[in-house]
């Protein structure tokens, strides 16, 4: 009798540890398609940001005259955040950008919804570097510093016009400059979730030969 008390416990003693075993595994399993999610999230919000345009409103800078719109912040990581004049490609050259802004004098003014001022800068911006067009056909007025997300109003008042961007059509557009380090949270945790995996399936692995293991001694009992 007592061999069968002990035998007993040794049947139970195995039965608790192949289901810790099996329920370790399981909980990397789990955490690890957790962590695999989350870097889905940060790579999806990359990409938005990378095709994000906070501001895009049609304007007209051969005349003087006052712009409003809404100024969509949705990112506050980035290395900063190009508020440019979007142009057909056909009216761009390195040669004729002066010339097309030539006269140019405008006030670019950031608000929050009570008024207070987070952004105030002139278009374009005093010693602004000419040369390849960014984000395709967009010329750089300024570069502002991210700031926190939420929703804003833009002024854009021109003061003195540039005649040479008559009859040209034109688009106040703002685009974040981003470099691809924000999208390593996104790596670090695919790696990890990667991890997680392969010690999630060591332990079911185990699990599974337990099992096997058993069932072999049955069938020699038998």
């Amino acid at each position: 009798m007592n061999d069968d008390l002990a035998a007993m416990g040794e049947k139970k003693r195995h039965t608790v540890f192949k289901i810790i075993v099996l329920a370790t595994g399981g909980a990397f399993l789990i955490f690890g398609a957790y962590l695999f999610w989350g870097s889905i999230k940060i790579f999806s919000r990359f990409d938005e940001w990378a095709k994000a345009r906070p501001v895009d409103m049609e304007v007209d800078f051969s005349k003087t005259g006052k712009y409003e719109s809404r100024f969509e912040q949705t990112c506050s990581s980035s290395h900063g955040e190009i508020i440019g004049l979007q142009v057909p490609e056909s009216a761009i050259s390195n040669s004729n950008m002066k010339i097309l802004l030539k006269g140019l004098d405008a006030d670019c003014v950031i608000t929050e919804s009570n008024g207070v001022e987070i952004v105030s800068v002139d278009l374009p911006a005093e010693g602004v570097e000419w040369g390849e067009p960014c984000f395709g056909n967009l010329i750089s007025l300024e570069k502002i510093h991210p700031f926190r997300k939420g929703t804003y109003k833009i002024s854009v008042s021109v003061l003195e016009a540039a005649p040479s961007l008559t009859g040209i059509e034109q688009r106040l557009v703002a685009r974040y400059e981003l470099c691809g380090l924000e999208r390593m949270p996104g790596v670090v945790l695919r790696l990890a979730s990667y991890v997680c995996f392969v010690i999630g399936g060591v332990f079911v692995l185990i699990t599974l030969w337990i099992f096997a293991k058993s069932g072999r001694k049955v069938n020699e009992n038998l």
